[in-house]
């Protein structure tokens, strides 16, 4: 709104340098208010990034979601996904909002609440997709996580997601589509596909979204702290 955007202004006039987390940020940052940014995104520890090929199931049988469970981060859609696809289980994790017991909630839906990290990767490394249905993002975790562990990902067109699952790392649709993502997961029947993309996605987490970013940050500090 004009209020937040105003902020935003002040707040830039303020700062030695904008930082942000996807292509979209620094475009909006340029063309409202003539500033330039460093883009520098979000990152996993490289301990979590597969050393190995993920072992891809000859059919999708299990498709994943971590995040809060609810309407902005497109659950109702899963919802609908699940019932034209009833044949893949959906595995969604984390906490679960009030409203979703409204919701028609498809058998092979399950709700598996919130978990540890450690059994994050567990459930990662179990699914044959990751699915990230949200109506807003920045630059998600959760799908960095996804693609440092060779999940194939099926997104919508918000936030970073773009910029993360090009160069077939994974597949965008947009946000709302509940065709579109069913059509995107049955294009993905072909396991030799997912595997194309499994590699894709894992080697461009090594390469753009592992810790080294700690590096580029301290570098920027330090580098005005010096001015």
């Amino acid at each position: 709104n004009r209020l937040s955007r105003w902020c935003l202004g002040k707040l830039i006039k303020l700062s030695d340098e904008n930082i942000v987390l996807c292509a979209n940020s620094q475009k909006f940052l340029k063309q409202q208010y003539g500033a330039d940014s460093l883009h520098i995104p979000n990152f996993v520890e490289e301990r979590l990034v597969r050393t190995d090929n993920k072992q891809i199931r000859p059919t999708i049988a299990r498709a994943l979601f971590v995040g809060r469970v609810e309407q902005a981060k497109g659950a109702q859609e899963l919802f609908a996904v699940a019932k034209r696809l009833p044949q893949i289980r959906f595995d969604l994790v984390g906490s679960v909002c009030n409203t979703v017991s409204d919701w028609e909630k498809p058998e092979n839906v399950h709700l598996m609440g919130s978990v540890s990290n450690e059994q994050v990767i567990c459930f990662l490394d179990e699914a044959d997709l990751f699915l990230l249905p949200s109506h807003t993002e920045g630059c998600s975790m959760a799908l960095i996580e996804a693609m440092a562990r060779g999940v194939p990902c099926i997104a919508t067109d918000v936030g970073a997601n773009a910029d993360m699952l090009s160069d077939g790392c994974g597949v965008i649709v947009a946000k709302h589509d509940v065709s579109a993502m069913a059509a995107a997961i049955r294009n993905l029947e072909d396991p030799e596909l997912r595997a194309q993309i499994s590699q894709n996605a894992v080697q461009k987490v090594k390469e753009n979204y592992t810790d080294q970013n700690v590096d580029k940050l301290i570098a920027v500090i330090e580098e005005r702290e010096s001015v």
